[in-house]
């Protein structure tokens, strides 16, 4: 390797070694030195670093070299943290280097995360290249052979995805920088379009030194110079080239030259260009191995359920055009990648079930704007079925992490140009352990009749079990045995009790679950093990000792039969007790969830009051409830068995008798029997009623829909056992429920969490202010989004105190506004104000604000408005074609700005719509770059079942609707596209297949008609 290639490149020793031993002298080999111990790498709060494109060198037969230089163009030096690659096939990484220095490998499978600087800080110096370079083994010899992407991960900050060179899909190619002699102060680049076609150019942005001083001037060819007023004092610089210099042509089969003017004489280098043109296409040149402050990044990741949620923003001052999208994911846990959706229309569904897989040619599709956002959508088919115990593979697929994607997940977005974005679970201290359940606790195929299990997997760093909370049916007799792995977890059985059992852990002794590793949970008992009842609560500690998950893991829902379940025929009087047979002749226990009374109150001149309540059988007898506060209860009464007293089971073909205990003693009556009714609840399922042929007793059973705002509390943090989940209902009232073993969750292994939405079917209790739940339904919490905009229509027009604001339009995207929401300074949120908004997606994807706040108007922002236009002024101002109001807002057209739909009369109607994008020039004053008009549309209404959503999921997308009468066959059905900017009125019903819908939507002619308005009620 040449010297040259790694000058500025440093390898301090490590502290842990103190320097080099006594005597011996600092080491210099090329370019690569050892730095005095303890010397300080000062970061650059502007860390850069580029590189060039990943190469493969000729080698041996076995053997493949990629290669790829690094460049840091900033000041500061950068240094070199880990390498993170994946590829596809059987080759193995057998050595790396960088700038010199070897790196030793331990694991050559992909994908692969290699950290550095184990013998000191790798350091690339300001303004300085390295060479990478890395060397496969291969089995079977591949000249075409190359991996995915190769991301470069700096301690500063900084990373770059250095990809292999693409064909460019853009007809003009840059060169430069040059600087002409005869001219000190200006720099030339020079466009040339090889193709049949011109090219006009939209925007410039300009990377320049610091000792040049303000950028000042621009000439196209030798056309006039146009001064820049005012001059653009910083580097870099966005030009907007018909506000400049008029329309920039690119002639066919030609070329021109950009020359820029500066304030001092020009340095020799540091120079870079990126050029976009109308159609989108973007190109670069560059004194550096490319273009240095891209701006492109990845704002956001989340995952549900088998989909992942990418937001890629562009913060830079021009239009950025995605190419080409990288993913690397296990998809043995999340199966095969089915389809790819940009901000919900479907740009990519031919499906693979290879890691990582490249998606290439998006440039048609997506264009960021300055300041825009897209979401990527991946979603994920259902892996392959999980082999059992003895081999043999499992009937049903493998389920998907009940909390999104599993395993390693890396997300490389590549722009034309060579800018990239890039996302990864591979690093990073918030990544953290992520254990999940991939089977619920129940009896596997080859196992011992007395076992159940259920297999953990891990795909996040190491996780040490800090804890284990366990339930069990009492039929299974004494827990002896519990194991993660082959790790034992219990020291002596343990009989079942109606309290869970916890169990807590010695950190220098508790089970490991290694980062990417499966282990099994599994449990054992003295008695053959039923096929339900079972809950577990396993607590983890990363390996530093920080709690760092909570993971519940429960059984499948048993299907008793219910019919062979009930009470005897008569009521049995025994002093102050009332007696009733329950007969169980299923083939399992059962177990008392609720009970329903009613009595006579009037019992000759008394009132008779419920105190107790027990069971009994031939052995014994136990109490499963006692009136609270020793206040006897009058009738009707809603209650459920103590949770601190022994269950109340009903074991398999047992008769047992229900003891009810009143004051004072109640009086065998022909009306006390009459009117006695009793319902009975199990947490199976079943239900059972005295009298027989009499009317049931309907226990109350709430459904709503809350947020979560507080979990139990015990020893060790966190659980989810006992009383009470504090959830907060869309009426804002905190609602206390009580979840115990037998309630049912789904999915099956959920790690609920404060801020998560749930969905609860719960059993009203007797202060009418706790709950039981049967069965919770967990959504994993969204995350926070930030938009910053315009304020366009508001609902309602002026909010009051009597009529509080309840949505609003911010940068075209309509926002929910509730009791919730933290308004700064409601007086100045009107429309054209700028505002700030904070808030997560609910359910249907809508942005529902917890933060408004209003931001003082910015001159020269990016913006993109949508809107009526309500008045037009031609030839307004010297320079401006037109000023049109759009809403709110002023609009100045500038001469030569594209304005796209006008009619041939050159002024749009009153009322059409305008789409502008341009930049904010004053409070209510926008610039346009470029307006596209729409006639005014024709509102349309329809009613009827939606039928059909959108393919990807979500709201965003197309739903079809049939009308209330139409026929089967769906040849009367309407499809109506559902925007961001649509208002989706959930308040009555849901967004679900069979609901009532009610559409206000703009008629479009020939395209399908977008709404406005959607409002689901129950059919």
């Amino acid at each position: 390797m040449a010297a040259g290639a790694v000058a500025g490149l440093f390898r301090p020793v490590s502290e842990a070694t103190g320097g080099e031993p006594a005597g011996m002298p600092p080491m210099a080999v090329a370019g690569v030195q050892q730095a005095t111990p303890g010397a300080a790498v000062v970061a650059d709060a502007a860390c850069r670093v580029v590189g060039g494109p990943l190469s493969r060198l000729a080698g041996a037969d076995d053997t493949a070299v990629v290669t790829a230089a690094l460049q840091n163009p900033g000041a500061a030096p950068a240094t070199v943290d880990a390498i993170e690659l994946g590829w596809v096939g059987s080759e193995v990484l057998v050595d790396v280097e960088v700038g010199g220095v070897h790196v030793p490998i331990k694991s050559g499978g992909s994908p692969l995360l290699i950290p550095l600087g184990a013998g000191g800080p790798i350091v690339i110096d300001g303004g300085q290249r390295a060479e990478l370079r890395l060397v496969f083994y291969q089995p079977r010899p591949d000249p075409e052979w190359r991996p995915g992407p190769v991301i470069v991960v700096l301690r500063e900050g900084c990373e770059v995805a250095l990809r292999w060179p693409e064909a460019s899909g853009c007809p003009v190619a840059a060169t430069g920088p040059t600087l002409p002699v005869e001219q000190p102060a200006r720099v030339w680049f020079e466009l040339s379009n090889p193709g049949p076609a011109p090219v006009d150019l939209a925007m410039l942005e300009l990377t320049w030194p610091a000792a040049n001083g303000a950028l000042v001037g621009l000439q196209v060819d030798a056309g006039a110079v146009h001064a820049l007023d005012p001059p653009f004092q910083r580097s870099p610089a966005a030009l907007d080239v018909a506000r400049v210099a008029g329309p920039v042509v690119v002639p066919a089969s030609g070329s021109l030259v950009l020359a820029f003017d500066f304030e001092q004489p020009a340095a020799a280098a540091d120079y870079a260009l990126r050029a976009t043109t109308k159609a989108g296409c973007v190109v670069t040149a560059s004194s550096w191995l490319a273009f240095p402050s891209c701006g492109t990044e990845v704002q956001s990741f989340d995952s549900h359920g088998s989909m992942a949620l990418v937001r890629v923003g562009n913060r830079s001052g021009i239009s950025q055009t995605l190419s080409t999208l990288d993913v690397f994911w296990v998809p043995a846990l999340n199966g095969a990648l089915a389809s790819v959706a940009i901000d919900g229309h479907v740009v990519w569904d031919q499906g693979s079930d290879v890691s990582p897989t490249t998606i290439a040619d998006l440039s048609r599709t997506t264009i960021l704007r300055p300041g825009q956002v897209a979401e990527v959508r991946l979603e994920f088919k259902a892996p392959a079925p999980l082999p059992a115990l003895d081999g043999t593979a499992d009937d049903d697929p493998a389920p998907v992490a009940s909390d999104g994607i599993a395993g390693d997940f890396t997300f490389v977005a590549g722009f034309q140009g060579g800018c990239t974005a890039t996302y990864s679970t591979l690093r990073g201290g918030a990544f953290g352990c992520r254990p999940w359940a991939v089977e619920q606790l129940t009896q596997v195929k080859g196992a011992p009749a007395n076992e159940v299990s259920a297999a953990i997997t891990n795909t996040g760093g190491g996780a040490a079990l800090r804890s284990l909370t366990l339930t069990w049916p009492h039929r299974n007799g004494a827990l002896t045995g519990a194991f993660l792995g082959a790790t034992p977890l219990l020291t002596q059985p343990r009989l079942p009790s109606a309290e869970p059992l916890v169990l807590t852990f010695d950190p220098a002794s508790a089970a490991v679950l290694p980062r990417s590793a499966s282990q099994r949970l599994r449990l054992t008992f003295a008695q053959p093990a039923a096929a339900g009842g079972y809950a577990a609560v396993l607590g983890f500690d990363d390996l530093s000792g920080a709690p760092c998950s909570e993971l519940r893991v429960t059984s499948p829902a048993i299907e008793p039969e219910c019919g062979k379940v009930g009470f005897g025929a008569a009521l049995a009087f025994k002093g102050r007790h009332v007696e009733l047979e329950i007969h169980n002749d299923s083939p399992d226990p059962l177990r008392i969830s609720d009970l329903r009374l009613d009595w006579p109150e009037q019992n000759g001149m008394t009132l008779v009051r419920l105190t107790s309540i027990s069971l009994a059988d031939a052995f014994s007898d136990w109490l499963i409830w006692t009136a609270p506060d020793a206040a006897p209860l009058r009738p009707p009464v809603t209650l459920r068995p103590d949770p601190s007293l022994r269950p109340a089971v009903v074991e398999a073909g047992a008769h047992v008798v229900l003891r009810l205990t009143f004051d004072p003693q109640p009086r065998d009556t022909p009306e006390f029997r009459e009117s006695f009714k009793l319902t009975a609840g199990f947490a199976e399922g079943c239900r059972a009623a005295y009298p027989l042929d009499g009317a049931r007793i309907a226990s109350r059973t709430i459904d709503f829909v809350g947020v979560v705002r507080d979990l139990p509390r015990r020893a060790g943090g966190d659980t989810l056992f006992g009383c009470c989940w504090q959830v907060l209902d869309r009426q804002n009232r905190t609602r206390l429920v009580e979840v115990d073993a037998y309630t049912r969750l789904l999915p099956a292994s959920v790690k609920p969490k404060r801020g998560d939405i749930v969905e609860i079917s719960a059993l009203e209790l007797l202060d009418r202010k706790t709950f039981y739940a049967k069965q919770i339904t967990v959504r994993t919490r969204l995350p926070e989004e930030t938009i910053v905009g315009l304020v366009g229509a508001m609902q309602p027009a002026e909010p009051s105190p009597s009529a509080p604001l309840r949505s609003l339009t911010v940068a075209g995207e309509a926002v929910v506004v509730t009791d919730q929401t933290v308004i700064d300074d409601a007086r100045r949120v009107t429309p054209g104000a700028r505002v700030m908004v904070r808030g997560t997606r609910d359910v249907n994807q809508q942005l529902v604000a917890s933060e408004v706040a209003v931001l003082d108007p910015v001159t020269n922002a990016a913006v993109s408005i949508r809107g009526a236009v309500r008045d037009v002024v031609d030839d307004a101002a010297p320079g401006l074609q037109a000023v049109w109001t759009v809403d709110h807002y002023a609009v100045e057209i500038p001469v030569g700005a594209v304005i796209e739909g006008l009619p041939p009369s050159g002024r749009p109607g009153l009322g059409w719509e305008a789409r502008v994008d341009g930049e904010q020039v004053g409070a209510d004053v926008i610039r346009a770059a470029s307006v596209k008009l729409v006639p005014a549309p024709r509102l349309i209404e329809a009613e009827g079942v939606l039928v059909a959503l959108p393919s990807g999921g979500g709201v965003r997308g197309d739903w079809t609707v049939r009308p209330l009468d139409g026929p089967v066959d769906g040849s009367a059905d309407r499809v109506f596209t559902v925007e961001s900017s649509a208002v989706v009125d959930t308040r009555a019903a849901p967004v679900a297949l069979g609901m009532r819908v009610h559409v206000v939507a703009r008629d479009k002619g020939e395209e399908t008609p977008t709404a406005v308005s959607v409002r689901l009620d129950w059919p």
